[in-house]
């Protein structure tokens, strides 16, 4: 794969408003998280405990812990819900933009920076994780879905074998070239699998974690002292961010409770009587569940993290706890985008580009480009047209035609008119996509059901389609993402592999 392009996420309209701010590093005051620049491999962080580091080393699929148990380790974190066959491509952009950096802060430090991948098989929105998307041969979009089936509680506990199914359905013929998980005992460690093979070097945290839960007994206690605390905290961060005109991230459901019981592996919510929560954290913390307003803290009160990976929501949130965060004493990691970027087939590139289709406008509205394109290859047809029907209302004149019966005919003629310019934009288009087949189905590969691709087509699919090629070419384009980071500036990228849209 090449980079083929790369373009301001500001003109794509690319992320939020807060997430673009934050990479251009235009946030003052107490808005302003820490960003790429300054990131310090250096600066001091707790030692994670080593009874932590080797019960999460023998998770499956835990992949590469040991380096984090050297003295002064750091780690660069990211994370998603795991997803069908392996989640959305977004999974492995986050992965590739942390290894990446890592492995930059690593070369800065004295000790090692360990990416680490947070798995959130705790999770229970089953319908957000049930489905990825994936383009057959013939440029189709369709769906790799895990079933129901009855299940509930963490979505991490599916069975595997509907992903077992899903993969081998889509791979079809081309089984043989991916490999893919074999014996995961259930749907978190398939994908912690699939992750890890892609990406060999990272570690991989399941959310499931009965010791991690220990771990964070100290962060319950403090939430359980004081919520109603905690939930003002983190509103008056969010008062202080809808006043500079960001939309807030954090709905104020989300905050009412930081905690769930999960003594049978689903969650409780609890009521106004917070004993539940306290005798659990006296006898068994492993049946607590931290939420979004403190899964990060738990995450930066454990681990050594100095910089966590995210997406636009993400930017949302983490600024939003800050307040939470100092109060509480747990040190700020620096907030870094992650990458972001759309996989085409070399002859719809060269398609697009022999097309003369502008960047910003394909990436948005592929449909209306192609209108566009068409519109500009019939222009000098069109330019005949309006000024043949500019002489239709002289000419009534001349022929003495009354001023009633003028109005009548000219809607007449602007209609006419309209139909006329609607068939030559429709023949500029149909004869330039009988130029360029390629561009047939451009609006699916771009932005299948009206998203970016990368939020609807899956990892496995970047795999295959990427081949063995499928870490490097990742992790170059993570590169070249973080040096526009560096010099403030937030950019998509284009990737250009070889095969057809055909």
């Amino acid at each position: 794969m090449r980079l083929a392009g790369r373009y301001a996420c500001d003109a794509l309209d690319w992320g939020t408003p807060l997430s673009r701010a934050h990479a251009h590093g235009a946030l003052a005051g107490g808005l302003r998280a820490p960003g790429i620049r300054d990131v310090d491999p250096l600066e001091p962080r707790p030692q994670p405990a080593r009874e932590l580091v080797e019960a999460l080393a023998r998770e499956p699929g835990a992949g590469n812990w040991q380096p984090l148990l050297q003295p002064g380790a750091r780690c660069v974190v990211t994370g998603q819900q795991p997803g069908a066959a392996g989640g959305l491509a977004l999974v492995l952009y986050k992965v590739a933009t942390a290894i990446a950096l890592a492995t930059r802060l690593g070369h800065a430090g004295r000790a090692p920076v360990v990416p680490v991948f947070w798995n959130a098989t705790d999770d229970e929105d089953f319908d957000e994780i049930a489905r990825t998307g994936w383009l057959d041969d013939s440029g189709r979009l369709v769906f790799l879905e895990l079933p129901r089936d009855g299940h509930a509680g963490w979505v991490g506990d599916a069975p595997a074998t509907a992903d077992e199914l899903a993969a081998t359905a889509a791979l079809g013929s081309r089984a043989h070239r991916v490999p893919l998980p074999r014996a995961a005992h259930d749907h978190g460690a398939w994908v912690a699998a699939f992750v890890a093979a892609v990406f060999p070097e990272v570690a991989i945290l399941d959310a499931r974690s009965a010791a991690l839960r220990t771990h964070a007994a100290p962060v319950f206690e403090r939430y359980l002292q004081d919520p109603a605390g905690a939930q003002e905290g983190v509103e008056g961060q969010i008062e202080a961010l809808v006043a500079r005109g960001f939309d807030r991230t954090l709905m104020p459901g989300s905050l009412r409770a930081g905690l769930f019981l999960t003594p049978e592996r689903r969650r409780e919510k609890p009521g106004a009587d917070l004993q539940p929560l306290w005798t659990a954290l006296r006898t068994a913390p492993q049946t607590l569940s931290p939420n979004v307003l403190l899964r990060a803290l738990v995450q930066d009160f454990v681990l050594p993290s100095v910089a966590h990976v995210v997406g636009p929501a993400e930017i949302g949130y983490l600024i939003e706890l800050r307040a939470l965060r100092a109060a509480w004493g747990i040190p700020e990691p620096a907030l870094v985008p992650r990458l972001t970027a759309t996989l085409l087939p070399a002859a719809q590139w060269d398609a697009i580009e022999r097309a003369g289709l502008e960047a910003h406008r394909w990436l948005l509205a592929p449909a209306a480009a192609l209108e566009d394109a068409g519109a500009a290859r019939t222009a000098a047809g069109r330019g005949a047209l309006d000024r043949e029907f500019e002489r239709w209302p002289a000419q009534l004149e001349t022929w003495g035609i009354k001023a009633a019966a003028q109005g009548k005919v000219l809607k007449r003629l602007r209609a006419a008119q309209e139909e006329i310019a609607v068939a030559l934009r429709d023949n500029g288009r149909d004869g330039l996509l009988n130029d360029l087949p390629a561009l047939r189905g451009l609006e699916t590969w771009v932005r299948p059901r009206g998203r970016a691709q990368e939020r609807v087509l899956g990892a496995l699919w970047v795999r295959t389609i990427l081949g063995d090629t499928t870490r490097a070419a990742l992790l170059a384009l993570a590169e070249a993402h973080l040096e526009t980071l560096e010099a403030h500036r937030a950019e998509h990228f284009v990737g250009v592999y070889e095969g057809t849209s055909e």
